[in-house]
C-alpha cells in the first residue's frame, strides 16, 4: 500500500480530520490519539514500529503566508510509521501552534526520547509522558535552540559562570533495611551513563546523550547543502558514508532537486558503505572482545580494522566525512585502492572466521552473553531498533534489500537472521 492509498483510507475512517498533502499524511491535532491507536491496532496493514519522530518550526510561514485573517500554525511534528507484516512506510504531519499534543509513548516506546528531545529543542510539550524533561540541554537552559527565531550564536549563555552540575540522586530505595543506593557517575566516550548500585548489583542505569550532541542541526541552518555534508558524515563516528552520514542527506536532497548520480558515482558509493559497514561492525567485535577478556580477539578484530581505516585514508584529507556529496561522489577510485580493497575482502572469509573461533571457542565469552540482555521481536519493533539489533530478534529486514537505494538493487546477497535477541544473537548478527 502506498502512502496516498493509506491516506485515503485513513480519510475514509476519519473524515476531513485527515488530509494528503505534498507527500505526507497531514492530521488534526484533535484526532492524533485516535488516528495513532487505529494505525498501531487496528489499520490494514498494523504500524509497529515508529521510525521516528521530529518537528520542523514553520517560523516565515507562520508569520506571512497565511490568509487574511487567519494564523498558518507555525510547527509541524512529523511522525514516520513503518509496517513490519508489510514493510511500508507512512508519514505523518500534524501542524500546530506549540499546543500540546498526545505522547505516543504508549503506542511504541521510541517515542519517549523523540517527544524530550522536541520537547528540549523546539519546545513542544506532549501529555501523558510519564518524564517529559530535557534530554540533551542541562535542566536550567531557558530556551529551545532549533525555533528560527533563537540565533545561532546563541543568547549568551555560554558567558554564564559558576554553573555546577548537580550531584545526581538515588532515584530507588534500598532492597533492605542495611542497604544503600550509590550512584556511579561514568563518562566513558561521551555518552555520560549514571548507574544506581546497591552493593555489587547494578539496579537501574540512566543514560545522558546531551554530551554527544553537537548543535549540528542548528549549524545546518546556516549551510548550504554541500556545506551540511561535512557535518551528515560526523554524526557516525563508525559508520560516516551511509546510515545516518553524508550518503542519507545526499540521497534526500537528490530527491528534493529531482537529480540522479550517475551510475558510476552510486557503484562508488556502495564501495565505500560496505567497505565502511566491515569497519564499523570489526569495531564493535574488537570492544566486545576487549571487554570480554579476549585479547586475542581484540588484536585481530583492531588489526584487520586499521587496514580499512588505511586504505580509505587514502582518498584524501578527511576523506570519511567528505567523500559522498549531492550528485554523486568528491573523489574517484584510483587503480591501487581497488587492488587493496579487492585483497582485503579476498581475505575476509579467513580473518572473519579466526574472531568466530577465537569467540565462540572462549567458555567465558560464551557463558557471559548467552541469555544476556533478550529483545524480542515485539519489543525491538516497539524500540524501533533496525540493524543487526533487530535480525537479531528473527525479523528479516535490511534496507538494502526491501528499500534499495544507491545500486544495491544490482547486487545479491543474503541477510542473516537470529532467534534469541539477546548479546550472543547480535554478536552472530555481525559476525554472519
Amino acid at each position: 500500500m502506498s502512502e496516498a492509498e493509506a491516506a485515503a483510507a485513513l480519510s475514509a475512517v476519519f473524515g476531513d480530520q485527515v488530509e494528503w498533502g505534498e507527500g505526507v499524511v497531514v492530521i488534526r491535532a484533535g484526532a492524533l490519539t485516535q488516528v495513532l491507536n487505529y494505525l498501531r491496532h487496528e489499520a490494514a496493514p498494523r504500524y509497529d514500529a515508529l521510525v521516528d519522530l521530529t518537528a520542523v518550526d514553520n517560523l516565515k510561514l507562520h508569520r506571512g503566508a497565511a490568509p487574511a485573517g487567519s494564523v498558518a500554525p507555525r510547527f509541524a511534528v512529523h511522525y514516520c510509521l513503518r509496517s513490519s507484516e508489510a514493510d511500508a512506510l507512512l508519514r505523518l504531519a500534524v501542524p500546530c501552534s506549540g499546543e500540546r499534543l498526545p505522547s505516543a509513548v504508549g503506542l511504541w516506546p521510541a517515542a519517549d526520547w523523540f517527544e524530550r528531545e522536541v520537547y528540549d529543542l523546539l519546545g513542544i510539550e506532549f501529555d501523558g509522558h510519564a518524564d517529559l524533561r530535557r534530554l540533551l540541554l542541562p535542566a536550567d537552559f531557558a530556551h529551545h535552540p532549533l525555533r528560527k527565531d533563537y540565533p545561532l550564536t546563541g543568547v549568551g549563555e555560554r558567558e554564564e559562570s559558576g554553573r555546577q552540575i548537580p550531584s545526581p540522586l538515588a532515584t530507588l530505595a534500598p532492597r533492605s533495611e542495611e542497604g544503600e543506593v550509590a550512584v556511579l557517575d561514568f563518562n566513558g566516550q561521551g555518552l555520560r551513563l549514571l548507574f544506581e548500585v546497591e552493593g555489587d548489583q547494578v539496579r537501574a542505569v540512566r543514560p545522558d546523550p546531551g554530551y554527544v550532541h553537537a548543535g549540528l542541526e542548528k549549524l545546518g541552518e546556516s549551510l548550504t547543502y554541500g556545506q551540511c555534508a561535512q557535518l551528515a558524515g560526523r554524526i557516525g563516528e563508525q559508520l560516516p558514508f551511509c546510515g545516518e552520514g553524508a550518503l542519507a542527506l545526499a540521497l534526500a536532497v537528490e530527491r528534493l532537486m529531482g537529480v540522479e548520480a550517475p551510475p558510476r558515482a552510486r557503484y562508488l558509493r556502495v564501495i565505500w558503505c560496505e567497505l565502511g559497514r566491515v569497519e564499523a561492525h570489526l569495531a564493535w567485535l574488537g570492544e566486545q572482545a576487549r571487554l570480554a577478556g579476549s585479547p586475542a580477539a581484540w588484536h585481530r578484530a583492531w588489526a584487520e580494522q586499521d587496514k580499512l581505516r588505511v586504505l580509505l585514508g587514502t582518498l584524501g584529507q578527511g576523506a570519511a566525512a567528505g567523500l559522498v556529496c549531492v550528485g554523486g561522489t568528491a573523489v574517484d577510485l584510483e587503480p591501487d585502492f581497488a587492488v587493496v580493497a579487492a585483497e582485503i575482502c579476498g581475505g575476509a572469509a579467513a580473518f572473519i572466521d579466526e574472531i568466530d573461533r577465537l569467540f565462540t571457542g572462549h567458555p567465558v565469552w560464551v557463558r557471559r552473553v548467552r541469555g544476556l540482555g533478550v529483545l524480542g521481536a515485539e519489543a525491538a519493533l516497539g524500540w524501533g531498533a533496525s540493524g543487526p539489533v533487530l535480525r537479531a530478534t528473527g525479523i528479516a529486514r535490511d534496507l538494502r534489500q526491501s528499500n534499495p537505494y544507491s545500486q544495491y538493487e544490482d547486487f545479491d546477497f543474503a541477510v542473516p537472521v537470529g532467534e534469541y535477541g539477546d548479546c550472543w544473537g547480535r554478536y552472530w548478527m555481525r559476525i554472519q
